[in-house]
C-alpha cells in the first residue's frame, strides 16, 4: 500500500494552515507507506499559479507511484487536484469554507473557493476541521459524500505549572490578522478602550498590526507561549471560522477566551469561554471579573484545551487513510 501526501516544502510562518501541515506531515511521513508530493508554494499574485501546477504535479507523481490514497492537508490546494483525474483516492482536509459561505471575501478568492470546492464535491471521503465546517460543506456547499470531523491540535502542550492571576500582567492578548471576518473595527474599539482604562493588551501576528496597543510580529512559538502564560483573557472578536486555533492554544496556557456566543465558539471553545456583544463588554468583563471567578474559567479553559491534542489529530488521520488505503 502506498499513500502519497501533499507536502508544501517551504511551511513557514504560524498560520493555522501552515500549523496544521507541520503537525501533521511530519509523523506521517515517519511510515514508510506515506511518500511525499513535494512542491514549492509561492505567495502574492503567483498563488493560482502554484495551486495550478499542483495539480498537474499531483497527477504525475501517482502515475509514477500507483499510490491508493493521497491525502492533501489543506483545502486550498484542491483547485486543480481532480480526483476524476487521478486513480488514487483523494482525501482533503478541509479548514473552512467561509471563502464560499460567509461572504466576506472578495471576487479572487471565492473564485478560488469555487474550484476547490468543485473538486473537493468529486471526492468520496474528506476530512473537516469542526462540525460546523462539515455542515457548511452539506448545507453550504453541496457536498454528499462523507465527511470525518477530526480536531487540530492547540499546538502547546499545557506546562505542568501554570501563573497564577497575579502573576500574569497582561489584560488581553489578539493573535491573528485584521481581515474582514475576525472584524477588527471591534478589535480596535476594545483595544481604544482597554487604553483608556489603563488595561494592558497586547496583539500579535506575521506583520505589525495598527492597534493602539503593543503589538509584536514574526514571534517565535516558545515566545508567543510565553505571551499566552503571562495572559488573563484572550479577545477573539472573529465573527466566523472553520476551526478557530488561537484562542485553543490560549486557553491550553490557561487563559480565558472572551468571544462571540455563536455555533463554533460553543462547539469548539466549550463552557469555558466568557461572552460578549459590545466592545465594552470585554472591558467591563475583565474590570469586573473577581480572580476566584477567573480562576474558575481558567480551569475550564485547561480541560477544554485538552480535547485538542496533535497526537490524537496524527493518529485518528493516519488510522483512517490507512483503513481508506487498504479498501482500494
Amino acid at each position: 500500500m502506498k499513500i502519497g501526501v501533499v507536502n508544501r516544502a517551504n511551511r513557514d510562518g504560524n498560520t493555522g494552515f501552515t500549523s496544521f501541515e507541520k503537525g501533521i506531515i511530519p509523523y506521517l511521513l515517519e511510515d514508510e507507506r506515506f511518500e511525499p508530493i513535494d512542491y514549492t508554494f509561492h505567495g502574492g499574485v503567483r498563488a493560482i499559479t502554484s495551486e495550478l501546477l499542483l495539480g498537474r504535479k499531483v497527477r504525475k507523481a501517482d502515475e509514477k507511484n500507483d499510490f491508493d490514497v493521497i491525502f492533501v492537508p489543506t483545502h486550498t490546494q484542491m483547485m486543480n487536484i481532480d480526483q476524476e483525474k487521478i486513480d488514487a483516492k483523494v482525501v482533503p482536509y478541509i479548514h473552512d469554507m467561509l471563502v464560499l459561505s460567509s461572504g466576506f471575501y472578495n471576487f479572487i478568492y471565492n473564485l478560488k473557493g469555487r474550484l476547490w470546492l468543485k473538486n473537493t464535491k468529486k471526492c468520496d471521503y474528506i476530512f473537516s476541521a469542526s462540525e460546523f465546517t462539515a455542515d457548511d460543506l452539506v448545507y453550504r456547499g453541496g457536498y454528499t459524500g462523507k465527511i470525518d470531523t477530526v480536531y487540530q491540535g492547540a499546538g502547546f502542550d499545557t506546562p505542568e505549572e501554570i501563573p497564577d492571576y497575579e502573576n500574569r500582567d497582561i489584560d488581553l492578548i489578539y493573535v491573528g490578522e485584521m481581515i474582514t471576518r475576525k472584524d477588527p473595527e471591534s478589535l480596535k474599539q476594545v483595544a481604544k478602550k482597554a487604553k483608556e482604562k489603563g488595561l494592558k493588551m497586547v496583539a500579535v501576528n506575521r506583520e505589525e498590526l495598527e492597534l493602539p496597543c503593543e503589538t509584536h510580529s514574526n514571534i517565535s512559538n516558545e515566545e508567543l507561549k510565553e505571551l499566552y502564560q503571562n495572559t488573563k483573557y484572550y479577545i477573539h472578536p472573529s465573527l466566523m471560522e472553520g476551526f478557530g486555533r488561537c484562542p485553543v492554544e490560549a486557553q491550553s496556557q490557561g487563559a480565558v477566551p472572551i468571544a462571540l456566543d455563536n455555533q463554533i465558539n460553543n462547539e469548539v471553545l466549550d463552557a469555558a469561554f466568557i461572552s460578549f456583544e459590545e466592545p465594552g463588554d470585554v472591558i467591563q468583563t475583565v474590570k469586573e471579573t473577581t480572580e476566584e471567578e477567573w480562576k474558575e474559567y481558567s480551569k475550564k479553559s485547561l480541560e477544554n484545551s485538552k480535547r485538542f491534542d496533535f497526537q490524537k489529530t496524527r493518529r485518528k488521520i493516519k488510522q483512517k487513510l490507512v483503513r481508506l488505503g487498504n479498501q482500494k
